[in-house]
């Protein structure tokens, strides 16, 4: 699966909760945020990411 599709996917996944909380999306909103759209610590994006490609077993790689 192209990272295009996923990203298409998840914000799908977004406008759905955000029409549900009464809240549209809007251009300024993150693409990673929580259901509230307060961005995420990016501290736990780079663990939860290292953790995954560690899993994966691709080399260590730094997000930027």
């Amino acid at each position: 699966m192209s990272l295009a599709l996923l990203l298409r996917q998840h914000k799908a996944e977004q406008e759905v909760q955000s029409l549900l909380l009464g809240k549209p999306l809007t251009e300024d909103d993150l693409v990673f945020a929580h259901v509230d759209g307060t961005p995420i610590d990016p501290d736990v994006v780079t663990h939860t990411f290292a953790k995954v490609i560690l899993k994966a077993g691709l080399p260590h790689i730094r997000i930027t």
